[in-house]
C-alpha cells in the first residue's frame, strides 16, 4: 500500500507565493492604517501671535505631531547650486504681518507637490577618451537631464510634523518615533481622506490575496483528506481479505469449503448417481432442467441420494 500522494510542486509554489503576497500586503496595510490613524490624531495648530507663548508652556517647547495650514511666504535669491531652500509658512487668511513657521528639510516630506519651472537636456560630449571609456565599461550615457522644481510664493501648504520653538524661531521639522512628515498642497481633511483611501486599497488587496490563499489551502487539504480516506478504505479491504483467506486456509469456515457449486451459499447435500459427484444442494438439484444432468461431468442423473453432514 503506497503512501498518499504529496501536493504537486505547482500547488506548493502557489500556496507559498500567495501566502507571501498576503503577508506583504497585510504588512503594508497595517503600516498605512497606523499612518492614517496617527495623521488623524495630529493636533491642529493655528498660526497666530500667541503661538510662541503656547509653545513656551509645553514640555520641550514643541508639539510632537502638529498640523499647520498656511501659505508659502519666503523669497530668496539663489546664487549657487543647492538641493533645497528653507521657506516659511504664514497665515493664509490674512495679508497682515504675523508669526511665521520655518519649514525644515522639505524634501524629506511625503505628498510634496512641486511645480516644474525649468527642464533641459544636455547631450553628452563624445570625445575619444569618453568613447574609449564607454567601450571598456559597456555604458554609454546620452547626457544629463536638468530639472528645476519649486514651490511658488503664496501657494497653500499643509504641513504635518514636529512643531518646535528654537530661540524664538518657530520650526516645523520631521517628527520622531517613525511618524511621517507631510507637506501638501491639499487641506488637512483631503490629506486624511487620501491616506484612508490608500488604507482601503491595501485592505482590499490583502483580503483578496488572503481568500486566494485560503482557497488554495482548502483544495490541497481536501485532496489530502480524500487520499487518506481512500487509503483507509483500501487497508480495510485488505484486512478483510486476509482474515477471510486465513479462515479458509485454517479450516475455520467449513461451510465455505462444502458450499454448493451452483449457488455457493448452501452446503452440498446431494450425491448424483451413477457418476457419484457431490456438488449441489437440494434446492439447486430441484431447479436443474429436465433431463437432469450433473453440473460437473454433464452425465445424466439416474437418481439422487441425500447426503447428511454430521
Amino acid at each position: 500500500m503506497g503512501s498518499p500522494e504529496r501536493p504537486s510542486v505547482a500547488q506548493i509554489v502557489l500556496l507559498a507565493s500567495s501566502s507571501a503576497v498576503t503577508a506583504i500586503f497585510y504588512s503594508v496595510y497595517r503600516h498605512k492604517y497606523r499612518t492614517a490613524q496617527t495623521l488623524k490624531g495630529a493636533k491642529k495648530i493655528s498660526i497666530d501671535d500667541d503661538l510662541p507663548n503656547v509653545l513656551m508652556d509645553l514640555p520641550g517647547k514643541c508639539v510632537p505631531y502638529a498640523v499647520i495650514e498656511g501659505r508659502n511666504d519666503q523669497e530668496k535669491v539663489i546664487h549657487q547650486r543647492t538641493n533645497t531652500v528653507p521657506f516659511d509658512l504664514t497665515r493664509d487668511d490674512s495679508d497682515e504681518p504675523g508669526p511665521s513657521i520655518r519649514i525644515i528639510k522639505p524634501l524629506d516630506a511625503a505628498e510634496l507637490d512641486l511645480e516644474t519651472v525649468y527642464e533641459k537636456f544636455h547631450p553628452a560630449v563624445q570625445s575619444f577618451s569618453n568613447v574609449l571609456g564607454h567601450f571598456l565599461t559597456g555604458e554609454r550615457p546620452k547626457g544629463i537631464q536638468e530639472t528645476e522644481e519649486m514651490l511658488k510664493i503664496g501657494a497653500p501648504v499643509t504641513g504635518v510634523g514636529e512643531l518646535v520653538l528654537d530661540n524664538k524661531l518657530l520650526k516645523l521639522q520631521p517628527p520622531k518615533a517613525g511618524m511621517l512628515y507631510y507637506l501638501s498642497s491639499m487641506d488637512f481633511d483631503s490629506l486624511v481622506q487620501r491616506q484612508e483611501s490608500r488604507v482601503q486599497l491595501w485592505k482590499i488587496l490583502t483580503v483578496i490575496c488572503g481568500v486566494a490563499t485560503c482557497v488554495t489551502l482548502f483544495f490541497i487539504l481536501r485532496r489530502q483528506y480524500r487520499q487518506h480516506k481512500e487509503k483507509q478504505r483500501l487497508k480495510q479491504l485488505q484486512k478483510e481479505f486476509e482474515e477471510a483467506n486465513s479462515r479458509f486456509l485454517d479450516g475455520e469456515n467449513e461451510e465455505v469449503r462444502n458450499a454448493c457449486t451452483i449457488c455457493l451459499s448452501n452446503q452440498k447435500s446431494c450425491v448424483f448417481l451413477e457418476c457419484g459427484h457431490v456438488c449441489s444442494c437440494n434446492q439447486c438439484y430441484q431447479a436443474l432442467p429436465v433431463p437432469k444432468k450433473c453440473p460437473i461431468c454433464r452425465n445424466s442423473i439416474s437418481r439422487m441420494v441425500p447426503l447428511f453432514n454430521s
